[in-house]
Formats: structure tokens, C-alpha cells, sequence
């Protein structure tokens, strides 16, 4: 909120310096000097205006409801002083023209009548001329704000299929180390396979190393029965 309140005080000092300046125009005769004086407020209004732009963007950014309103209301008031500070500066620009219009007209003896009838006719046509670029101005705000939205739905896809992708990952590191366990659980199983394995080729072994045995014990006793019968 700082920088907000940093421009609104901006924006109020360069109100109150135009609104001195219209007072001082005010009291100059018309013609010159106080279209000079003029030509000066407008440069200025000019910058105004880029302020009100700057602050407008800063109360945008804000997300405390409260202040972003109070902030709001006080730029509603700036922006009613500085649209009596344009109509000032337009009518004393169009007193300007009238008087010199006279002025003019008396000179030449032209009809004011005329004339003045052909400065409405010019003011209703830069009226016109304003009211289409400000329609142009609005046709492409729209189109802006279209954009934007656009912008904001796929920047919302993008982070919702970078979650899926989370997710994904975060499945996949889950089944990499159930995998890593089964594997060791199997070199586990492996070992004492082959283990229960060499066990049962020992027992096997000495199976066969004790009928190995039993059959060559027998045969030698029937060798000796034989000899001992031989002898008889």
C-alpha cells in the first residue's frame, strides 16, 4: 500500500499546483497571455494523467478490500477536481476563441452569426471525433481483457497438468522402490535357496556315499563266505 500512498500524495501536490495555476490564468486578460498560461496547464495535465495511470495500476495490485476502496474513493475525488480543472481550462479557451472570433469578424465585417454557427458545428465534429477514439479505446480494452483471460485459463491448464506431472513422478519413485525392495527381497530368497540347495546335494552325497557302502560291505563278506567254503 505504500507505493499507492506515494502517488495519490504525488497526484494531490500536482492537482493543487494546476488548480493555482487555473486561478492565475483566470486573472489574466484574454488573449496571449492567458493562452500561454493555458498551453502551460495542459502540459501538465499531461503528466497528471500519467499518474493517475501509475496509481491506478498500484490500487489494482492491492488485495486488502478496506484499503484498496478508501484508496479508490480518494481517487474518485482527485479525478472530480481534475475534470473542473478541464472544464475551466475549456471554458476559458472557448472565451478566448469567441472574443477573438469577434474580434475578427468585427474587423471584417463578416457576419458573427455565421460564424458562430460554423464553431458549434466545429466543436460537434471534434466531439464526435472524441467520443469514436474513446469507443476505439473501449473495443480495445475489451480485446485486452479478453486476452488476459485467455491467458490466465491456460496458464491454469499448464499448472494443473504440471500437478498431474507431480503426481506422476511422485508414483513412479513409489514403484521404484517397491521394485528396489522386491529385488532385494528375491537376492535375499536367492541366498538361502542356494543354500537349502547345497544342503540337500550333501545329503544326497552322503546318501550315496552310505549305500556306496552297505554294498561293498556285503560284497566282501560273500567273498569270504566263498573262500571259507573252498578251504572246507
Amino acid at each position: 500500500m505504500a507505493d499507492a500512498d506515494y502517488w495519490v500524495e504525488q497526484l494531490e501536490e500536482a492537482i493543487d499546483e494546476l488548480e493555482s495555476d487555473v486561478t492565475a490564468a483566470k486573472k489574466r486578460p484574454t488573449g496571449s497571455a492567458q493562452l500561454s498560461a493555458i498551453s502551460k496547464i495542459e502540459g501538465k495535465m499531461y503528466d497528471i494523467k500519467r499518474t493517475q495511470r501509475v496509481l491506478k495500476h498500484e490500487i489494482n495490485q492491492l488485495t486488502n478490500k478496506a484499503e484498496k476502496k478508501a484508496l479508490e474513493k480518494q481517487q474518485n475525488g482527485l479525478r472530480t477536481r481534475l475534470d473542473k480543472v478541464n472544464n475551466d481550462i475549456s471554458a476559458m479557451k472557448a472565451t478566448n476563441q469567441r472574443e477573438g472570433l469577434f474580434d475578427g469578424q468585427a474587423a471584417n465585417g463578416g457576419d458573427v452569426e455565421e460564424a458562430g454557427d460554423k464553431m458549434l458545428e466545429d466543436a460537434k465534429k471534434v466531439q464526435k471525433d472524441t467520443g469514436d477514439a474513446l469507443d476505439r479505446i473501449q473495443n480495445t480494452l475489451g480485446d485486452a481483457q479478453r486476452l488476459g483471460n485467455e491467458a490466465l485459463v491456460d496458464l491454469d491448464e499448464q499448472k494443473e497438468k504440471l500437478g498431474n506431472i507431480n503426481n506422476e513422478l511422485d508414483n513412479i519413485n513409489v514403484d521404484l522402490a517397491q521394485a528396489q525392495e522386491l529385488i532385494k527381497n528375491f537376492s535375499k530368497r536367492m541366498a538361502q535357496d542356494k543354500f537349502i540347495l547345497c544342503c540337500a546335494c550333501l545329503n544326497v552325497l552322503l546318501l550315496v556315499g552310505c549305500l556306496a557302502y552297505f554294498f561293498v560291505d556285503i560284497g566282501g563278506d560273500d567273498d569270504d563266505s566263498s573262500s571259507n567254503r573252498n578251504v572246507n
